[in-house]
């Protein structure tokens, strides 16, 4: 039955949804993932120089934008010269829509979407129709790195549902039989009955991969060890969506006894980056994506920020009909000089944390990456729990806990690592609560800034602006 799948009705299906092409595109993935890094920037190169010469004659947007700052595109010799254009913000996106759409296509060649707003902006993009496979067959690519193979069921723990194939209808059940092989979980709420369902139907299914979110993973994985603890069949399980952490990926593994690949993927621009079967960091889908980082300034300080993390910017190498150039998506992370003993030629990305908007800052007004909480203020003290951190003020702080409330004990020494942290002369009050929700778009807020617009004259305007 995989074969059939394979080979007849999933390429049939594919075509009918306007994804036609999507299996040679993988092979091709597949062999030139193992190309030398050299080739690979070779292969980025050409794409780059292509893609600002059609950005320039075809979009009134990047032609000013260039103009501008006097960029010509036929003088591009290396991929460094990209760092003379400004960046692409999501202002720029609501403020220039219409214009940053490529004048050389027509109305029935773009799929529209929204971004899932997890930055605090949701933002309307286009994607033309001919990156869709391309973008589907580096999605393929990856999950295929944790062994699982077409015609085998997949587990979607997923609460974003807008991002789920439609299984309602019967026409809709034969096709994901046929094709998809997906078991959906939308775990916006948890739901023990609902998970029980879900485990019961991989079992009967076989299912060999999971791809989720890590928060409603982790709080099945919390299930499957209380109350179901059974063998599935699983060959990898693929995280995406929000952050994964040190103690989710421990609790996850354990329970589903495979290995977590952990991935970063957004909905404009696709499948970015992720781990391979080593397990040493993540491999940029470098074949259709350039990824930068840069400094939030560069005469000041980062706080508790990594030498070399960043802003990360992304410049889409397949979307033609939109150009995302050096687009600031709101994360930070740190391009690896790593070589993986995977042998892949693919460049590495580490420590993607969280939003920028997620981002807390100092007593003297530095930022925190809110990476840097997880180990001291969350797992080393056991709180295997919702934790949410609210700052309000440079020298307050608000933590939510999820009922029960921990030891008097506990609180105190968050409380102290807190100071080390932020700064000694920082207030600290804590809220217990019955649930922390998460947000529309399926995700949990891990960190919420609010700080008033007099206490954030430390950060640029320029960053101010992004944010």
């Amino acid at each position: 039955m995989k074969s059939i799948i394979k080979h007849i009705f999933y390429p049939l299906i594919l075509k009918r949804d306007g994804l036609g092409g999507l299996s040679a595109e993988l092979r091709r993935l597949e062999k030139s993932q193992f190309s030398s890094p050299e080739q690979i920037r070779e292969i980025q190169l050409k794409r780059l120089r292509a893609l600002l010469s059609h950005a320039y004659n075809n979009t009134s947007f990047y032609r000013k934008r260039l103009d501008e700052c006097g960029f010509d595109p036929g003088t591009v010799r290396t991929i460094e010269d990209l760092k003379k254009i400004p960046p692409l913000t999501k202002d720029d996106i609501l403020s220039h829509l219409k214009s940053m759409i490529a004048e050389n296509y027509t109305a029935d060649q773009f799929h529209y979407s929204t971004s899932g707003g997890t930055t605090g902006i949701v933002t309307e993009f286009a994607l033309d129709n001919a990156s869709l496979p391309v973008k589907r067959a580096a999605m393929l690519r990856f999950d295929k790195w944790t062994g699982w193979e077409f015609g085998e069921w997949m587990s979607l723990i997923w609460p974003a549902t807008m991002d789920t194939h439609d299984n309602k209808t019967l026409r809709g059940q034969i096709k994901n039989y046929l094709s998809y092989r997906q078991i959906k979980l939308a775990l916006t709420v948890i739901d023990e009955r609902h998970i029980e369902n879900h485990l019961t139907s991989m079992l009967k299914q076989k299912a060999t991969m999971i791809r989720g979110f890590p928060t409603p993973l982790h709080e099945t994985a919390k299930y499957i060890k209380e109350y179901h603890p059974k063998k599935f069949y699983l060959k990898g399980i693929v995280t995406t969506g929000e952050m994964l952490y040190p103690h989710q990926r421990e609790v996850i593994e354990e329970a589903f006894h495979c290995k977590v690949f952990d991935s970063y993927r957004t909905r404009e621009l696709g499948p970015l980056a992720q781990e391979c079967e080593a397990h040493q960091g993540m491999h940029i889908n470098a074949e259709s994506v350039i990824i930068e980082t840069v400094p939030f300034s560069e005469d000041k300080e980062n706080g508790f920020l990594q030498k070399g993390e960043g802003r990360i910017l992304v410049t889409d190498l397949v979307n033609f009909g939109m150009p995302f150039i050096r687009y600031e998506i709101g994360d930070i992370g740190m391009l690896s000089e790593k070589k993986c003993s995977c042998g892949r030629g693919l460049p590495m990305l580490e420590n993607v944390g969280g939003r920028l908007v997620d981002m807390v800052y100092s007593t003297s007004g530095k930022p925190i990456a809110s990476i840097t909480l997880i180990p001291n203020l969350v797992s080393m003290l056991g709180l295997f729990k919702r934790v949410q951190f609210v700052q309000d003020a440079l020298d307050h702080i608000i933590i939510r806990i999820e009922n029960p409330c921990p030891p008097e004990s506990i609180l105190n020494r968050q409380i102290e690592n807190a100071k080390i942290i932020f700064g000694p002369n920082l207030r600290v009050d804590h809220e217990f609560v019955d649930s922390i929700p998460s947000g529309k778009s399926g995700k949990y807020q891990f960190v919420i800034c609010k700080l008033p617009e007099k206490d954030n004259t430390r950060i640029s305007r320029y960053e101010r602006e992004s944010l």
